[in-house]
């Protein structure tokens, strides 16, 4: 991951840019580096705002063998939690957690955002574009922005962009490789017990209906499990249901 490095001073979007590369029949585990995004995107048409040069906004091309559609939601797993390992590495101690669908959440404020993008031939998926934007060290933001948080803020002093890129360029191969060997269930296991609120009661909303209840798992469709307090299980897409 990431031997293949294109590095960009600017462009509207590391995944578009990527994706001009996947028609160059680019290898599998080139990434994309921009100091800049001018039209960075996130989960549902979002924009994802980072300022120039102090964080990461990348996109590795992958090549998944043998990808069914149906199993897709798990290879976001594996990049989830490859992002959230390497929070721990950098940040030991830390509460770092997945916040479902793929936000990192570091002390319960979002770190990082993950946009992964297929494309499909038949029955298969034939290419994945992995985009991930971490804030590194932005220390302010804007006041329409949530919740963020930085490492930067955390760790209360400034990083080397590429030695954060290093370590998630590892955590990547490592998790990848898990996953290409069909580690299915392993994986599954880590990202539950990543799961930001795993386990807690939680206020929802669906439609017009306000409801408490016990956040599960994510199932292998990448919907939210969830108990209501009357015991029955309802499972949600991501865009369904509104919550913190």
């Amino acid at each position: 991951m990431g031997r293949n490095l294109i590095r960009l001073d600017s462009c509207a979007s590391t995944n578009n840019f990527a994706a001009s590369l996947l028609e160059q029949n680019a290898p599998e585990g080139t990434l994309v580096v921009a100091k800049e995004q001018t039209g960075g995107r996130g989960q549902r048409g979002k924009t994802w705002y980072a300022e120039p040069g102090k964080n990461l906004t990348l996109t590795y091309i992958l090549r998944p063998l043998s990808l069914r559609i149906a199993d897709q939601f798990l290879l976001n797993k594996t990049i989830a939690i490859a992002v959230a390992r390497t929070v721990e590495l950098i940040s030991p101690g830390s509460f770092i957690r997945i916040k479902w669908p793929n936000d990192i959440f570091l002390e319960n404020r979002k770190l990082a955002g993950i946009l992964v993008e297929t494309a499909v031939k038949g029955s298969q998926i034939v290419s994945c574009l992995a985009g991930i934007g971490i804030n590194v060290n932005q220390t302010v933001f804007p006041d329409d922005s949530g919740n963020p948080v930085s490492l930067a803020m955390e760790l209360e002093t400034q990083l080397v962009l590429d030695d954060v890129m290093m370590l998630l360029s590892k955590q990547m191969e490592v998790y990848y490789f898990r996953f290409s060997s069909s580690h299915k269930a392993l994986l599954e296991e880590e990202y539950d017990s990543l799961l930001w609120k795993r386990g807690e009661v939680y206020p929802f909303k669906f439609n017009s209906e306000d409801f408490p209840a016990e956040i599960v798992n994510v199932d292998e469709q990448g919907k939210l499990v969830l108990k209501t307090t009357e015991g029955e299980e309802r499972r949600f897409s991501h865009g369904e249901i509104d919550w913190f």
